[in-house]
């Protein structure tokens, strides 16, 4: 089965490589990603980082193909899982870290999930603090869904350490945006921190 989709993967990628090297530069965006959306493995799609990997060659033209490929994502449907982890992709390859960070900022379907990815691959870069403060800037965003809340909340929470109040102030806010078991726990033990988890889960479960 690991051997079976291995090559269902790297048969998607070299397919979407043809459809690249094939189409007009003017269309290539635009077919790509109508074609990538066709594949038969939803959540199995292959990253444009993976169409580079799969020939020894890298992609031609690819520095003139990256903004128009970021255009098309950005004009299709950023609801779309696919179309979110594609244009998420494009923005670090073609501007880095910063144009993650403008894509988020963007208002629309998405933006939580937007957010959450900036902020962890900060996290991954090493630059904690920065990703504090861009958790703080999603968490006062209106529009974020309570599942992105929450899960931007636990990332906070994280980079808040060793502040034992910020970190609970933090986990408060992850058990309330989206309540389950796990937050309730860490929520406990981030109250006991500060020596009195009574009183904190009395008035979470009253």
């Amino acid at each position: 089965m690991v051997m079976l989709d291995a090559n269902l993967h790297e048969s998607m990628s070299q397919f979407l490589r043809a459809v690249y090297e094939t189409s007009a530069p003017e269309e290539r965006a635009g077919e790509l990603l109508r074609q990538w959306m066709r594949l038969p493995l939803p959540g199995e799609e292959p990253g444009l980082q993976g169409i580079r990997d799969c020939a020894p060659e890298d992609l031609p033209d690819l520095d003139g193909f990256l903004p128009l490929w970021a255009e098309a994502l950005s004009d299709g449907d950023r609801g779309n899982k696919l179309v979110r982890t594609l244009l998420i992709e494009a923005a670090v390859m073609s501007g880095g870290l910063g144009s993650l960070g403008e894509l988020a900022r963007e208002p629309g379907p998405g933006q939580g999930s937007l957010y959450l990815a900036w902020i962890q691959a900060m996290r991954s870069a090493g630059d904690d603090s920065r990703a504090a403060d861009a958790a703080r800037e999603a968490l006062a965003a209106e529009a974020i869904g309570s599942y992105n809340r929450a899960a931007i909340a636990e990332e906070l929470a994280e980079l808040s350490a060793p502040d034992a109040e910020a970190v609970l102030e933090a986990r408060h806010l992850a058990w309330r945006s989206r309540p389950d078991a796990n937050r309730l726990l860490v929520l406990h033990h981030a109250a006991a921190q500060l020596g009195d988890p009574a009183r904190v889960m009395a008035e979470e479960l009253t």
